[in-house]
């Protein structure tokens, strides 16, 4: 789990990677490069003005900027919806889904992916402590440190662990906004739900196979990206 200050970095990463989306010759005009993808997919959806989520089956190997967020297409068209544009964006992934919820939410789902832990129940998720928390990506690892996500993991080899004792560096400023309310009895992907009620973005999933029968999952937080650090076509 990171900060705000990782999205700053973040978002610097964005910005030196932008010669990056523009393809040398010979190369292969119709892909983003990977460290691209979260960005690309976070314009979308701030120029619908909505948020969403992501869920994938992965290796959960790190390079550098992010995990093994999928790789999408560069969209080709501008007039067309944005649960459209997403979809032609992953259209190389036969297993991923991308729909809209009742509440405008944007999600996007690979078939083969387990929703045992997304679908778990919390009895409460306790976002009000130390007077509320003004970073995203603190309050994904209060959902993941509840008691009931942290004892599912564990009957089902499920790793790897979030520590209860956590480092942040803390918001941007003392007005970011905040989470202060306690939620109770939501299921972990209500819970992530929440956040972008607060912090517009995606929250994405990623479910890895581990040695020996186990599994590994990785959630990460990314804002939505304004249309001057990435434009669409």
């Amino acid at each position: 789990m990171c900060s705000w200050r990782w999205i700053v970095s973040y978002v610097a990463i964005i910005m030196a990677a932008l010669a990056l989306v523009t393809p040398c010759a010979g190369q292969d005009t119709a892909k983003v490069d990977p460290a691209m993808t979260a960005a690309m997919i976070g314009r979308v959806l701030a120029k619908a003005r909505t948020s969403g989520s992501l869920v994938y089956h992965g290796q959960c190997q790190d390079r550098g900027s992010t995990w093994d967020i999928p790789t999408v297409s560069r969209p080709e068209h501008n007039d067309v919806t944005p649960v459209r544009m997403l979809q032609d964006m992953f259209a190389d992934d036969s297993e991923m889904h991308v729909t809209q919820d009742a509440n405008g939410n944007i999600r996007m789902a690979e078939a083969n992916v387990s929703r045992d832990l997304l679908d778990l129940r919390i009895v409460q998720v306790p976002f009000s402590s130390d007077s509320g928390i003004r970073d995203p990506s603190w309050a994904v690892s209060q959902i993941m440190v509840t008691p009931d996500v942290k004892n599912y993991m564990t009957v089902n080899n499920i790793g790897p662990m979030v520590p209860d004792f956590r480092f942040f560096g803390g918001p941007l400023s003392p007005s970011a906004p905040k989470i202060s309310d306690d939620l109770y009895y939501v299921t972990v992907s209500e819970a992530l739900d929440y956040i972008l009620k607060t912090y517009p973005g995606f929250w994405a999933y990623e479910e890895c196979e581990g040695e020996a029968g186990s599994r590994k999952v990785f959630f990460q937080f990314f804002p939505t990206v304004s249309e001057e650090i990435v434009r669409l076509p």
